[in-house]
C-alpha cells in the first residue's frame, strides 16, 4: 500500500547567531506504515555544538503485521536526505545532531518500505 508521506518543513530565522538554541515541537507525521510523534527539534548556533541542527523523537512502525521496516529521512539546506531506521513492529527512540552551520530550513518526513517518498519536491 503506498501512501504519501507527511513532510513538516523546520525553519529558523538567524541560524548562526549568538543565542542558545531552543527546542521547538515537531507536529505528528504518519503514513499508513510509520508514525513519528513527540518529536522536537533545536537550531543550535555557530560555536555551540558545531552550529548543528538537532532533532529527536519517536519512530513507531504503526502496521505491525506488514513485515516492514520504518524509517525517518531528515533533509538540512545543503545536504542530501538523510535516513534513520526504526525497528520492525515497535517504536524506537531517535536523535541525531548533525554539523549544519548556517542552515535556515530543514525537513523530516516518516517512512515505511511500502511507502514512497513524495515525487518533485522542491527546496
Amino acid at each position: 500500500m503506498a501512501v504519501g508521506a507527511l513532510t513538516a518543513g523546520l525553519f529558523a530565522m538567524g541560524a548562526g547567531t549568538a543565542f542558545a538554541a531552543s527546542w521547538h515541537d515537531i507536529p505528528t507525521l504518519s503514513t499508513g506504515d510509520a508514525k513519528f510523534h513527540h518529536g522536537e527539534y533545536a537550531w543550535h548556533p555557530a560555536g555551540d555544538e558545531h552550529g548543528a541542527f538537532e532533532w529527536k523523537g519517536q519512530l513507531q512502525d504503526a502496521d505491525r503485521g506488514d513485515d516492514h521496516n520504518v524509517y525517518v529521512q531528515v533533509k538540512v539546506e545543503g545536504y542530501d536526505w538523510s535516513r534513520y531506521n526504526g525497528k520492525q513492529r515497535q517504536t524506537a527512540p531517535l536523535n541525531y545532531s548533525n554539523a549544519s552551520r548556517n542552515r535556515r530550513l530543514a525537513s523530516v518526513r516518516p517512512l515505511g518500505l511500502s511507502t514512497s517518498p513524495p515525487a518533485g519536491q522542491s527546496w
